[in-house]
Parts: structure tokens; sequence; C-alpha cells
């Protein structure tokens, strides 16, 4: 069994364990790299959402669909010229729904309610 064979097979048993042995639905190429993120929780909070940073590579930071789960803010650069992204949802497969090029993602907060400041002002088209 080569390196890479042992890699990837232990890669899928820490998704499985992380995941509960559940089935994500989760497009094969999400599931290659394992993002750094602190326990994600997979099933909907009891109140409120989460508030996850992530990374997107290239200029394009807006979600693929429309509209979002919640509201969305680019936050920054990295020094690799990747967009640092905050969003709030509702699950964290939401993220990789709508930004499937998400990268490294962080999960800040759970359970939170929205929550709008200076920084981080209430958008135009957020209800």
């Amino acid at each position: 069994m080569g390196r890479k064979t042992r890699v990837g097979l232990a890669r899928k048993a820490a998704l499985s364990r992380l995941l509960g042995h559940q089935k994500t639905g989760l497009p094969r190429r999400i599931l290659r790299y394992e993002p750094r993120f602190r326990q994600p929780p997979l099933e909907k909070p009891q109140v409120g959402m989460l508030k996850v940073r992530f990374k997107t590579p290239g200029p394009g930071y807006r979600p693929v669909k429309w509209p979002p789960p919640g509201p969305y803010w680019r936050s920054g650069y990295d020094f690799g010229g990747k967009v640092v992204v905050i969003a709030y949802a509702e699950y964290l497969y939401q993220i990789y729904e709508y930004w499937p090029d998400a990268q490294e993602l962080d999960v800040l907060e759970v359970g939170t309610e929205i929550a709008f400041s200076d920084r981080f002002p209430r958008p135009d088209w957020w209800k």
C-alpha cells in the first residue's frame, strides 16, 4: 500500500469519525482535503445560526446560489490572494452549497443571532 493510499484512507476515517458516519451529500472534490475547523455542527443548532469564516480563491466571493441563508461580507485578503469571507448559515453544509470553493472553514460562533456592526453592516438585500 503506497503513501497516498494510506493518507487517503486516514482522511476518510477521520472524516467518517467527524461526521458520525453520515452521508453528507457533498461533492467528492470537497471531501478530498480536511478543512481546519473545530468540531463543526452539521445539524441545526437549537437556537440561532452559525457564524463561519472561510476563504475562497480568486477575486469572486459571492455565492453561486441566491439568496444565501444569511448575510455575508468580504473581510479581507490573505497573503496568497484568497478572499476571507464571514457568513451566517443555518447548517455547515450550506457554506459548501452556496460557496463550493470554500476552504479553511472556521466556525466562529454557534447558535448565535445575526448581529450587525460598523464593520459588518446590514446588507441592502437583507430583509
